[in-house]
């Protein structure tokens, strides 16, 4: 792992596990929605929460109960989670198309590029273009073809 003292990470508590084995003096910060703050009441309590409900329309971290190990793993592993709104959130899509351009990336999700078996693949993000997040409100996101 590079030299890092700090890692941002969506909430779930894995990733920080991974982390802080090859780097145990890392802080990590769990992000997590404000329309969908399961793990941030939950750590907050001292003990799973069940949400009344979503006001979020970030699906892949909206749940409204997480498991028992996700707590006691950024109970372990995470200082403190923050809050940002799904505004911020498409706030920082558009950033990064604008910034970085995702060319790249389009490719390797499309299925574009052959992948042997255990590669190791870098995909050079540069360039900049307009803004095409505004279409994402209305996208149907779909389960990507590729492991990385």
């Amino acid at each position: 792992m590079p030299d890092v003292d700090i890692v941002l990470a969506a909430t779930g508590g894995g990733f920080a596990t991974a982390i802080k084995a090859s780097k145990p003096g890392v802080r990590i910060i769990g992000i997590e929605p404000a329309g969908a703050p399961t793990l941030h009441d939950s750590a907050k309590a001292g003990n799973l929460v069940t949400l009344d409900r979503i006001q979020s329309k970030v699906s892949a971290l909206s749940a409204k109960r997480s498991d028992q190990i996700n707590l006691d793993l950024i109970g372990k592993n995470v200082e403190r989670i923050v809050l940002v709104t799904d505004e911020q959130m498409r706030d920082a899509a558009r950033w990064l198309w604008k910034k970085l351009g995702i060319a790249e990336l389009s490719a390797l999700l499309a299925g574009k590029v052959e992948l042997p078996k255990n590669a190791k693949i870098y995909a050079v993000i540069c360039g900049a273009g307009s803004d095409g997040i505004a279409w994402a409100p209305t996208a149907r996101l779909r389960p990507l073809p590729l492991a990385f």
